[in-house]
């Protein structure tokens, strides 16, 4: 297909056909046609498919049934083949049209109905229940389908389990072989990324890759035009790592402080995910007498704030505005645990509501929420914005959910219904809709509001989650759910 339009559905809806319209190509769950074969035809009718919403479709299909062949073959633009053809389109449009579908070029993305075997599945599902729909569309050999919200998590959770089960076991990552690959290969990504997956469960693996990992954030340093892929990998097994032994923690610190943006970035990156470990975030900003003998010690010598602290927020003022997130990012982590030693930065993460950067930005508005938890007083005048942000759409408003959430907890009146603003904030945290931070974030401020019901849900998250740093967050919440309800 040269300009293929895809009739767009929520990922709980989708259509069957007992035999398929053949001017539509299956793609997975949904149908698309060539928007060139049938854009100037529709264009006659006064529609412009490439633009189509669900009231167009459903038009577009009722016009189809009222449209004989010899109709369709007396228009003087380009039209259908034949009668067979017109009655495959208006079958497809009557089809679509009564799902509520309209027309969407090809973003990419998919859904976990994809997979034939799943919606096999979810028919026989829907056909046994009383709040599944199961639509037959009239004459057209075709039905909707719209699952129920249990059950589109119950397949959803099927559809994870399987992609996981792909996944290599860990004993049969040989640390040994990583570190000279490392060392080696033109493009160590692969070993780094199998470093992080043993670091993750089993970080003392790790330790004889110390300096190895610490060489793939040197390379940046080193050459100005390094890919940053290697690297990326490299700090989540760093951070792993770290969150068992000292000396890791003590480098990546120093590493905030280097004069390589890049690697300041990756520092900040691996303690602020470090951190998400609350023993080690108190490792982070331990005083002399923690930590065997401290960061603060080790690091500068002498007395101050911790130096973790002084460095993440010195990087507020970069002008990268990768380093200004992942600074935020990890004042964020620490602030969970040690709000105490974040608190005193309070107004540096205030300032970068505004930030020009739209990652900064979430980032700063989730730190806010994150530190008015544990004292609301450090919102300062900045509520009116914040539930300015959350009244908006996008980004922005979700990041202010999640820290309206946060600042409720912590007290203060935001001006929404407590039981409205959890329902927002358990969408927020739906992994098979919202992306993986949002969902991170959201999983773990549902622990500050939610209910004892909420529970099975985050169970639900945890186990559908993108990532092991999403199941692990939803974890905390859970765990947060049951020390406070």
């Amino acid at each position: 297909m040269d300009e293929p339009l895809f009739f767009a559905l929520p990922d709980s809806v989708f259509v069957a056909f007992d035999a398929e319209p053949a001017v539509a190509s299956r793609r997975g769950a949904r149908h698309a046609i060539d928007a060139a074969d049938y854009a100037a035809f529709f264009r006659r009718y006064g529609v412009d498919i490439r633009e189509a919403d669900a009231s167009d479709v459903r038009s577009l299909g009722d016009l189809l049934s009222t449209l004989s062949w010899a109709d369709a073959e007396a228009t003087m633009v380009p039209h259908p083949a034949d009668a067979d053809e017109l009655a495959d389109l208006t079958r497809l449009f009557l089809a679509y049209g009564a799902a509520g579908a309209g027309l969407e070029p090809d973003d990419g993305a998919g859904t976990f109905l994809d997979d034939a075997g799943l919606r096999a599945t979810a028919r026989r599902t829907a056909d046994g229940c009383g709040s599944c729909t199961a639509a037959a569309v009239d004459q057209v050999g075709g039905t909707y389908y719209e699952i129920c919200n249990p059950h589109r998590r119950a397949l959803y959770r099927r559809a994870v389990e399987r992609e996981t089960e792909t996944e290599p076991d860990l004993d049969t990552i040989d640390v040994a072989d990583c570190v000279d690959r490392l060392e080696t290969d033109d493009d160590p990504t692969a070993a780094a990324a199998a470093l992080a997956r043993v670091a993750r469960e089993e970080p003392e693996r790790v330790e004889p890759a110390r300096a190895a990992l610490f060489d793939v954030l040197d390379r940046l340093r080193a050459d100005p035009f390094a890919d940053e892929g290697p690297a990326t990998a490299a700090v989540t097994a760093l951070a792993g790592l770290a969150t068992v032994d000292a000396e890791t923690r003590t480098r990546l610190v120093e590493l905030l402080d280097d004069d390589h943006a890049g690697v300041r970035r990756c520092a900040a990156t691996a303690v602020g995910v470090a951190a998400e470990d609350p023993p080690t975030a108190a490792a982070l900003v331990a005083d002399g007498d923690d930590d065997g003998g401290g960061l603060l010690d080790r690091v500068v010598g002498g007395s101050g704030p911790p130096p973790a602290i002084e460095r993440l927020t010195a990087m507020l003022d970069e002008e990268s505005f990768g380093n200004r997130a992942r600074a935020l990012f990890a004042l964020t982590e620490l602030a969970r645990d040690e709000p105490d030693a974040v608190a005193p930065v309070a107004d540096a993460v205030r300032a970068h509501l505004g930030d020009d950067d739209p990652d900064a930005r979430f980032r700063a508005v989730v730190a806010l929420g994150v530190l008015a938890r544990h004292d609301s007083g450090l919102v300062g005048d900045a509520l009116g914005r914040l539930r300015q942000f959350a009244g908006g759409e996008g980004p922005d408003a979700d990041a202010a959910t999640v820290a309206l959430a946060y600042c409720l907890a912590g007290g203060l009146d935001v001006g929404r219904d407590r039981g409205d603003l959890r329902r927002a904030v358990r969408d927020l945290a739906d992994p098979s809709r919202q992306p993986d931070r949002t969902v991170r974030e959201a999983a773990l401020a549902l622990g500050a509001v939610g209910v004892d019901s909420d529970r099975d849900y985050l169970s639900w998250v945890r186990d559908c989650a993108g990532s092991p740093r999403v199941a692990n967050a939803a974890e905390r919440a859970a765990r947060d759910l049951r020390e406070r309800v």
